[in-house]
Parts: structure tokens; C-alpha cells; sequence
């Protein structure tokens, strides 16, 4: 499968701990924080060609790096524009999320449905906070679950152009809640406000929204939602990552 590194945030929410221009360029570990990304990328044997859409300084053997749009859609096609295939299957990663690994990267990919244009995946609070009981982020309480989003995807790239158009539609609205409402349903928004909504309702809603066969999965690997857009997350993953891992390791080194 093909692969997506989207880096180009600006450093804005990092700013007191590096100057640098993107997030993904703050050293956490000893190295730039999008470098564990792409060496984690590069570890997994389910992931044949590695497209960055970051800061050149991040580019290594292997990756292609192309500039980073104004917007993430603009990011995003920027990346899609350089696949070698650009009907195969692609895993869309952000560049804020150190901790995952080859292995992690291997097993959402075999556990997603061939036959899904989007599979977006989620953890479970207790699995997060059992790992990482310091991390903030935000949940969502389900029907017998309450969940985190990961940051990664897999997704058929000839359906993206009518994501991109429909959510476009839908953040337009997300200050009128009565046309959002429209949009995505009232009895949906009631289940979700009053912990009634299944995961699997979710997802049937998510892909009648976007006109797409959609796979909500929820995800055994809390590093998947761990994405470092604060100073405490960059605290806490600076230590984890400095206890357990070295950083003198090569990019790519495992594979």
C-alpha cells in the first residue's frame, strides 16, 4: 500500500519549545518528530512507497517529499498527486504521531476492509488512559464505549474529491447547528448527545453523509491517537520516547 505523510503544519502550538517552521520538524526523542513517523512507515511491510508532504528537511532515502499546500485538502491532493498508482488503496498519516510503529502501521492495514472507500479508526479511553493516563484528548462516548480518534486512514483515492466536497459543505455549516443538523441528522445528534449511538450506527450514518462505504474500527493502539499538538503532549512523549527507544537509531534501520 502506498502512503501519505501529511507534515506541513506550522509550528504554532510548539512555539515554546522550538523555533522551527513545522511541527514536524520539533526534535521530541532526539529527533524531528516526523522522522519517527517515516521510519515507522519504512519499518512496515505492508507499505510499499512512502509520499511526504512536508519540510524538505524531513526527506530521506526512498521518501518522496513534495511541498505542503495553504489548506489540508490542498496538502492532501498535493500527495495524491505524486502516488505512483493513483487508484491503489492509501494510508493517510499525519506527521504528529511519533509513538506508532511498523507493527502498528501492518495491523490497521490488514484489519481494514478491502471493500471500504474510508476506514478511520478509534481507541478506546480505557485503552488510552491505561497507557498514557496523563494524555488529554478529546472522546467521543458511544453506546457501551467512549472513544478517541486515531490519526491515520485508509482510503480509496477516487472517492476523495467527494469527501473533500462534502466536508467542505459540512464545516461551512458548523456554525448554523440547525443546518448541520440537517446534514448529518437530529435523531443521530440526539443518540450521540445522550450516549445512544453505536459505533456501527456511526458508521452507517458517516458513510450515508459522505456517499461512501465507510468502516469505523476501533483500534487496539492508543499511539495511533496520541498526536503531539501540545506542549504537555510533546512532555510527555519527549520522555517516553527518550526511556524507550534510541535515538541514534537510522530512519528506516528495522526494514
Amino acid at each position: 500500500m502506498q502512503a501519505i505523510v501529511l507534515a506541513g503544519q506550522e509550528n504554532v502550538a510548539l512555539a515554546s519549545v522550538s523555533t522551527v517552521r513545522y511541527e514536524a520538524e520539533v526534535l521530541i526523542g532526539g529527533r524531528p518528530m516526523g522522522e519517527w513517523v517515516i521510519s515507522a512507515l519504512k519499518d512496515a511491510q505492508s507499505i510499499s512507497e512512502v509520499v511526504l508532504v512536508g519540510p524538505p528537511s524531513l526527506q530521506s532515502e526512498g521518501v518522496l517529499a513534495v511541498a505542503p499546500g495553504s489548506s489540508l485538502w490542498e496538502s492532501l491532493n498535493a500527495g495524491l498527486s505524486r502516488l505512483t498508482n493513483p487508484s491503489e488503496r492509501v494510508l493517510i498519516v499525519t506527521g504528529d504521531i511519533p509513538l506508532i510503529t511498523g507493527m502498528m502501521v501492518d495491523d490497521f492495514v490488514q484489519a481494514s476492509p478491502v471493500d471500504a472507500d474510508l476506514v478511520y479508526p478509534v481507541i478506546s479511553k480505557i485503552n488510552t488512559l491505561a497507557k498514557f493516563p496523563e494524555t488529554k484528548r478529546t472522546y467521543v462516548k458511544l453506546m457501551g464505549i467512549t472513544v478517541t480518534g486515531g490519526n491515520m486512514v485508509v482510503a480509496n483515492p477516487l472517492i476523495l474529491p467527494k469527501v473533500e466536497e462534502r466536508a467542505k459543505v459540512l464545516i461551512s455549516h458548523r456554525k448554523a447547528p440547525l443546518r448541520l443538523a440537517r446534514d448529518v441528522g437530529i435523531l443521530l445528534l440526539l443518540r450521540l448527545l445522550t450516549g445512544r449511538l453505536s459505533l456501527a450506527e456511526a458508521e452507517r450514518r458517516v458513510s450515508q453523509v459522505f456517499g461512501v462505504k465507510g468502516r469505523v474500527m476501533e483500534c487496539p493502539y492508543p499511539e495511533v491517537g496520541v498526536d503531539v499538538d501540545k506542549v504537555s503532549d510533546w512532555s510527555m512523549v519527549e520522555r517516553v520516547l527518550t526511556q524507550s527507544r534510541s535515538p541514534a537509531i537510522e530512519i528506516g534501520s528495522g526494514g
